[in-house]
């Protein structure tokens, strides 16, 4: 009985580093600008917000970077809905000749970002850490009553 568990756990254990590996290439292989507009309309839909994704050129990262934008694009969602109220928010990624640009706008609340209490603050500190390890940098912008702007400046990937 171990035997056939064994065995049984090691073909388990070569099917999911198949799997990992397909879908590995898949990440690479899908248009990044794609991958985002997905993600932010699946997240929408949970959220019940409406999001509007423009995607300006061919969008290029690296890998390595990808999921880290991801999830920054997820979190500023997220805040939008939670915190700025938001029914809209919209996405804007720019491929330029020496960076790429992704917008993350909302028609919410709005905040003053210099009295926000630091304990308040983890999600955007967690973007902000994000941005730096995919290599960029991430800008704030929010107003009381004027909604909320997170921009991340990346340079391009390097082909």
């Amino acid at each position: 009985e171990l035997r056939t568990a064994r065995e049984e756990i090691k073909a388990t254990h070569h099917r999911v580093r198949a799997i990992i590996a397909d879908l590995k290439q898949q990440v690479e292989l899908e248009d990044f600008g794609e991958a985002v507009r997905r993600t932010a309309t699946e997240l929408a839909q949970r959220l019940g917000i409406q999001v509007t994704c423009e995607v300006t050129g061919r969008v290029s990262l690296p890998v390595s970077s990808q999921q880290h934008v991801l999830s920054i694009v997820q979190e500023a969602l997220i805040n939008a809905q939670r915190h700025g109220r938001t029914q809209h928010a919209m996405i804007r990624l720019k491929a330029l000749e020496e960076e790429t640009i992704v917008e993350v706008s909302d028609e919410g609340v709005g905040f003053d970002t210099t009295t926000t209490p630091r304990e308040e603050r983890y999600g955007l500190t967690v973007m902000q850490e994000r941005a730096q390890i995919a290599g960029g940098n991430l800008k704030l912008e929010s107003l009381p009553g004027h909604g909320t702007r997170v921009t991340v400046h990346l340079p391009r990937a390097t082909s």
